[in-house]
């Protein structure tokens, strides 16, 4: 359906204009009623909506112009008086109905569907051809039990047809009254939309040529559709119900397959992390036990060689549990000849850490494994290799130092001689 909105307040009118667009009609809008009153002239519209104040044409004198001129198409004047010799003038001068601003909305639109029924020979609240059938209220579609999703455009087409069973409307007549004067499509534009429109109907079971192409004419509701095929139910709204219900199920469906899909991925998710985390438990028992029951003692100690875990063999050597080894320094069971050489590697390790130049060593030539005597807790000193590595987080930053102590007198260790 069409409708012409003269109205000289931009505000107003552009609400109109998308109000009535959002029930998918083709709206023109204009601001004076002189350029009204031309715009009624060239083009066919179902309904007008008038400002009763306007410049250059008031509406109650444009209102009479179109009722003598003989136009029979629904008029709605607006205004912002609310008195009854307002209206009575309104309706005297041949207006349809009246509405006071400002206005609600959704009153309006009930009100200019009224008046285009009113403005149909036969405009029942349900237009339906066959198993066909639009809600012009709702702006729904169905087809049988299945509901249609249009585009505006697809749906004004449909409606007109509907609002038209018995005429063959031409691509021009299509033009006129489904797209607003201010756009300037072809007739290349209603046979795409037509052509979409039967492929949607086609796919819910509608026959091919439900709309029929008029040779070098136009487009017509084919008649062998008619009459209702429909063994639920003839009446066209629990048509159009049973469709939303069904296409309502249909989403269901459609969303409880993607909840399936995303819990079977959670869950082949769930199982792959378990996997992972069983090998990374395996391979941390692993090395526990590689760290643990090692033939050398083995120290973990913060960078500052405080030390944090210790193995069974460890322990031995430095005549301790290793409970009570956590928290004590390491360099406590070096030999205080040795304990140089042992904060030296702290620093080479540890740079930001203990200055050489505090501990009064003047150069040290320090090897990544070094002979030291140990001291441990009870008992007399021993040779023992030590070799530390850092231990590093992902950043490179380092967390601690691991150490090796391998007892010098059950060992023989290759020796570099110089010739």
């Amino acid at each position: 359906m069409k409708i012409l909105v003269v109205e000289d307040n931009l505000a107003i009118a552009q609400t109109l204009q998308l109000l009535f667009l959002s029930y998918s009609y083709a709206v023109d809008v204009v601001t004076d009623g002189e350029t009204g009153w031309q715009m009624a002239e060239a083009y066919a519209y179902d309904l007008i909506v008038l400002d009763v104040l306007l410049p250059r044409l008031d509406g109650i004198s444009l209102c009479q112009q179109l009722r003598a001129a003989g136009y029979r198409m629904p008029i709605l004047l607006l205004t912002g008086q609310d008195d009854s010799s307002q209206k009575a003038t309104a309706l005297n001068a041949g207006a349809d109905d009246y509405v006071v601003k400002p206005f609600d909305p959704e009153e309006l639109v009930a009100r200019v569907q009224a008046l285009l029924r009113r403005g149909q020979v036969i405009s029942p609240p349900i237009l339906t051809w066959g198993q066909l059938s639009i809600d012009p209220s709702t702006c729904k579609v169905a087809y049988g039990n299945y509901l249609l999703s249009t585009t505006p455009k697809e749906y004004a087409i449909l409606e007109y047809l509907l609002r038209n069973p018995q005429r063959i409307l031409s691509s021009r007549t299509l033009l006129d009254h489904v797209w607003a004067s201010f756009e300037f499509p072809g007739e290349e534009a209603v046979r795409v939309h037509i052509k979409e429109i039967r492929k949607k109907l086609t796919a819910i079971g509608a026959p091919k040529d439900l709309i029929k192409t008029i040779y070098q004419t136009g487009y017509q509701l084919n008649p062998l559709y008619e009459a209702v095929i429909s063994n639920r139910s003839d009446e066209p709204s629990m048509l159009l119900q049973i469709a939303e219900l069904r296409s309502v199920n249909q989403e269901l469906r459609i969303t409880l397959e993607e909840l399936r899909a995303t819990q079977e991925e959670l869950y082949q998710q769930n199982t792959a992390l378990a996997i992972a985390r069983h090998q990374v438990e395996q391979e941390r028992h692993l090395y526990q036990d590689l760290f643990e029951f090692a033939p050398d003692g083995y120290l973990v100690t913060d960078p500052h060689g405080i030390i944090q875990q210790a193995n069974r063999m460890a322990a031995n050597l430095l005549a301790m549990d290793a409970p009570d080894l956590v928290g004590k320094s390491l360099a406590i069971f070096i030999s205080r000849f040795d304990r140089p050489t042992f904060r030296a590697q702290l620093d080479r390790l540890n740079p930001e850490g203990l200055s050489l130049a505090s501990l009064d060593v003047e150069s040290l030539d320090v090897e990544p494994d070094w002979e030291a005597l140990l001291q441990p807790r009870t008992g007399e000193p021993f040779p023992v290799l030590i070799a530390v590595t850092s231990i590093r987080n992902a950043e490179h930053q380092i967390t601690g130092l691991r150490w090796s102590l391998r007892d010098s007198r059950h060992h023989k260790y290759p020796k570099l001689t110089l010739v």
